[in-house]
């Protein structure tokens, strides 16, 4: 049997024959193998191994040490984020606002809506209603008419 088979059958906590207990008395490196393997299984009517009180203190010494290099994190960071999501709601509150309501804004009335009805007894005269692009060829012309021959 070699090593490693002798290695496996402690590992797994198999009982060895007596051929592997020889080689246990003269193989320095399955013997330390075996110790470690009894030291970390309890026997029967042993619990779970206690660590001293040495032990303990200095494990808890050490974690105190690490909490205490650890960065701590300021009062003003925690208020400056709250703060930042506060203003981010007010934009979003008045992004969704201005849309709502140039979805609900009646529309502008037109040239059309605006003359009175016939109903209302004015008479009005269809040729002195004029386009945008009719005042623009007349603004052309009183301009040309003013200037003349400076232009």
């Amino acid at each position: 049997m070699n090593c490693n088979e002798i290695q496996e059958k402690l590992t797994a906590g198999e009982t060895l024959d007596d051929e592997s207990a020889a080689h246990l008395r003269t193989c320095a490196d399955c013997a330390a193998v075996a110790e470690v393997c009894r030291l970390l299984t309890p026997q029967e009517g042993e619990g779970a191994p206690v660590p001293s009180e040495a032990l303990d203190g200095r494990v808890r010494d050490a974690c105190r040490g690490e909490v205490a290099a650890l960065p701590r994190r300021r009062l003003w960071r925690r208020i400056l984020r709250v703060c930042y999501a506060a203003a981010a709601l007010v934009v979003l509150f008045i992004g969704v606002s201005v849309v709502h309501t140039e979805g609900n804004r009646p529309p502008q009335p037109s040239a059309t809506d605006v003359l009175p009805d016939v109903d209302s007894g004015l008479v009005v005269d269809a040729s002195l209603l004029v386009t945008n692009d009719q005042l623009e060829d007349l603004n052309v012309e009183l301009t040309l008419a003013v200037l003349g021959d400076e232009f």
